[in-house]
């Protein structure tokens, strides 16, 4: 079932080896953040990702650089805003799995540096429409922050996929 996935980024793949791109900008909504959004501010994260709840499926050890001044940027483009947003400054912080394998799949040999963004879960305490338009003016600032820097970055937006395991309820 996960084979049409597989040959979409194995497409994709192609696409970017005849680019030139300098980063790589990836929306995780498996980085849960309940107040505002989070971005990666550590130069170099090195560890070994291990699932919580399946252990057993998930291990994976990874090295990826941070796009720093490209993450800083946006933070500050996102402030201007008025946006609630946070700097991840913790070296031991464990990069989510939706990151890691977005620019895995992405980029295997991971010689670009990445910039990572939480995704805000506070839709228990705004309406859909108040996250709605917070996603949009992060988008903004997220996209005026590339723009002011003079950098070509590949924007990848993880989902949930994986987590649509029933359509339906089963009967009680």
């Amino acid at each position: 079932g996960w084979e049409m996935l597989r040959w979409g980024y194995e497409r994709m793949r192609k696409d970017l080896d005849g680019l030139d791109y300098d980063a790589i900008v990836v929306l995780s909504p498996h980085w849960q953040t309940y107040v505002g959004n989070h971005i990666l501010g550590v130069p170099h994260f090195k560890s070994l990702s291990v699932d919580p709840v399946f252990p057993n499926l998930f291990r994976y050890h990874y090295e990826m650089d941070v796009d720093v001044d490209l993450a800083e940027a946006i933070h500050a483009e996102a402030q201007k805003d008025k946006l609630i947003t946070k700097m991840m400054r913790n070296p031991d912080f464990r990069v989510d799995y939706g990151t890691i394998v977005s620019c895995h799949l992405t980029n295997p040999a991971w010689d670009k540096p990445i910039v990572g963004i939480s995704s805000c879960r506070a839709t228990s305490y705004y309406s859909v429409e108040v996250m709605q338009e917070q996603a949009r003016m992060l988008g903004e600032a997220t996209r005026r922050a590339i723009e002011a820097s003079g950098k070509r970055v590949v924007l990848l937006a993880s989902n949930s996929l994986s987590h649509r395991h029933f359509t339906t309820e089963a009967d009680v």
